[in-house]
């Protein structure tokens, strides 16, 4: 049976490096991985907030999930390690689980020179659909949350028009949510 981390670098691509530490020095029990594809992005991943188990706000059901960003590698670390581990602290205090169609947001711009002041929760469309579920040794699943980062206006539309309005208008416009330099779509 393959690990964790096999699943990751299979769907993800090669771990070149990682955090344990926050940016405050302090240990944590959850790790970001930072994974080089072959196709040139670069994903940072968390790796054992599948550990615990978190409550879905629509069916009450424990989710054991592990989050993650794309972006193109010339994008840099930038502070992403530090957005992913706040938002995975954010979930662990909370004990609930993000799904798919929630904003993390806004509040206030998460990348320097960037408009993008929220992450929007949904499954990895543009990945592999293998990626979105794993079994670990005991056979409990788990499942991969693609967070996306999006600007004020966009979570406005999300909002007003709902999640499904907005992925239909991501779809429209062939939106490259990989690109941190892609116009807002709404």
């Amino acid at each position: 049976m393959k690990s964790l981390v096999d699943h990751i670098e299979n769907y993800l691509g090669t771990i070149d490096s990682g955090w344990s530490d926050s940016a405050d020095g302090d240990s944590m029990f959850f790790q970001i991985a930072k994974c080089v594809s072959r196709s040139g992005d670069v994903a940072y991943s968390t790796l054992g907030l599948s550990k615990i188990p978190l409550r879905s706000e629509v069916s009450g059901n424990q989710v054991r999930q592990e989050l993650f960003i794309l972006v193109p590698v010339s994008f840099g670390d930038r502070n992403i390690p530090a957005v992913l581990q706040n938002v995975t602290a954010e979930a662990i205090g909370l004990k609930r689980a993000y799904l798919r169609g929630e904003v993390i947001g806004p509040r206030g711009n998460l990348f320097d020179g960037l408009p993008f002041t929220a992450l929007y929760v949904t499954i990895p469309v543009c990945l592999p659909q293998g990626l979105q579920e794993f079994r670990d040794a005991e056979g409990q699943a788990l499942v991969f949350a693609w967070l996306v980062p999006i600007t004020e206006t966009e979570a406005n539309f999300i909002a007003a028009r709902g999640w499904k309005e907005f992925e239909n208008l991501l779809e429209e416009r062939n939106a490259d949510l990989v690109n941190l330099a892609r116009p807002a779509v709404a």
